[in-house]
């Protein structure tokens, strides 16, 4: 009966609550079965007895081994009841006695049953002290009974009826208990599942507010950059117009005039270039980010920008070229405009004439790694750490007084966020280092 109920909580809730009670019905019902068939001997009357080893095996798996990590390994239990195996035989050859041969056998079942008391009565675990742990706490005691009244009573025909009607109310009480604690362990189970789905939402819910959270905060603060970084140049753009259409000022200082107008106007472009980019980074990765970029032709495409500026500024560069066809994945505009042409943009920013800007790769341990390297002002240390931060970077004027957006250094980190790749400062302040000052950038990339 208790199988055939077993069976259909199985078909209706399969879970290894489930499947480890019918693999104890199942053992019950095998053993039933073949006590009339090892009715032989006392060690093959032992036989489907020991059993109950095995059923105290599973009810402890069910029960306890999951609930909490103060449990033991089965592979003890079965070391003890190994030994005891042993010495049931031993007894058997020396005194050929049905209690002396199963008494090892009855202390040996024993120990999952005393154990699994010891865990409900000295546990601090709040899982074990439920009022299904409490009544097994009772029904264990009566196992034990059971077991010793086997070795104790089984061979004697007087006490033959008080070993039956032992064996029949535990098998009753067993029942009910079992069926009990099983439905709390469905319950119990369904309960947990229902936690872990809440704490897996709540916890999904949480990262998205967090997310949230920074992309406001860094909308913020690119709004407020935004305004000032454009506000000023569109100022200046509008004051050289002014001057400029003054019918009193003469053609060479209306030309200086239109000159600065056009140079701030650059500086408001590059601006909103460069926060495009930004925005384009996030909402159109895949998209951006699977194209094939050939390290020869990036080079050379910013050597063809850069020239004419650095030959303005009376600086040097330098681009060593790949001896070797290199890809990398990846999108070439932004990679060429907002990584590459911005390291070699500051370098140029904060190099002074007669000085040298070097471009260069090098791969090494499977890895590519691209160096920007300048004899310019250098960086003092405490700005390295903000300088990737969109909410605290600020742009610096350059030798010269070339300005910049502070868009740069954090679209560069934001690329590399995309792309997986990293990047390392090395540098020395003029103002440290009167000969040997300047910086190094490495960037490094999977290949």
């Amino acid at each position: 009966m208790n199988l055939l109920i077993y069976t259909l909580y199985w078909r209706s809730k399969p879970s290894k609550v489930t499947r480890n009670f019918g693999v104890y019905w199942l053992v019950q019902l095998v053993g039933l079965l073949l006590t009339p068939v090892f009715s032989e001997g006392n060690l093959a009357m032992s036989i489907p007895y020991s059993f109950t080893m095995l059923n105290l095996c599973i009810i402890y798996n069910t029960f306890f081994i999951d609930r909490k990590s103060d449990t033991i390994a089965f592979s003890k239990f079965a070391f003890v009841f190994g030994c005891a195996w042993i010495v049931a035989s031993v007894n058997e050859f020396i005194w050929d006695d049905f209690t002396l041969t199963t008494l090892p056998l009855a202390a040996a079942m024993s120990v999952p049953a005393l154990y699994m008391m010891g865990l409900i009565t000295w546990s601090k675990s709040d899982e074990y002290k439920t009022f299904h742990h409490k009544l097994m706490l009772v029904f264990l005691p009566f196992s034990v009974v059971h077991i010793f009244n086997f070795s104790f009573f089984r061979a004697d025909v007087e006490n033959l009826l008080w070993g039956l009607v032992v064996h029949i109310l535990l098998i009753i009480a067993g029942s009910i208990n079992l069926t009990m604690f099983h439905t709390y362990l469905l319950e119990s189970g369904e309960k947990k599942k229902l936690k872990h789905l809440v704490d897996q939402k709540t916890s999904e819910l949480n990262r998205r507010y967090n997310q949230l959270e920074l992309v406001n905060e860094e909308k913020s603060a690119l709004f407020r950059i935004v305004l000032h970084d454009i506000s000023n140049p569109m100022s200046a753009v509008m004051g050289y117009l002014d001057f400029s259409l003054n019918p009193k000022v003469d053609e060479e200082a209306k030309h200086r005039y239109l000159t600065g107008a056009r140079r701030s106007a650059e500086t408001v472009t590059k601006t909103i270039r460069q926060i495009r980019s930004m925005e384009s980074m996030t909402e159109n990765k895949n998209r951006f980010y699977a194209e094939e970029i050939d390290l020869h032709e990036a080079f050379a495409t910013i050597e063809t920008i850069f020239r004419p500026q650095f030959e303005n500024k009376n600086v040097k560069l330098k681009v060593d070229y790949p001896k070797e066809e290199i890809y990398l994945t990846g999108n070439m505009e932004l990679f060429c405009h907002s990584v590459l042409g911005n390291l070699v943009s500051n370098s140029l920013k904060f190099s002074h004439p007669d000085s040298t800007v070097v471009l260069t790769s090098k791969k090494i341990d499977g890895a590519l790694k691209i160096f920007v390297i300048d004899q310019g002002t250098g960086i003092e240390k405490q700005k390295i750490s903000q300088m990737f931060d969109i909410s605290t970077s600020h742009s610096s004027r350059g030798t010269q007084g070339e300005a910049g957006t502070g868009f740069g250094m954090p679209l560069l980190k934001r690329y590399l966020d995309m792309v997986g790749g990293e990047i390392d400062i090395e540098t020395k302040a003029q103002s440290e280092a009167v000969q040997d000052h300047g910086t190094k950038v490495e960037l490094s990339f999977e290949i």
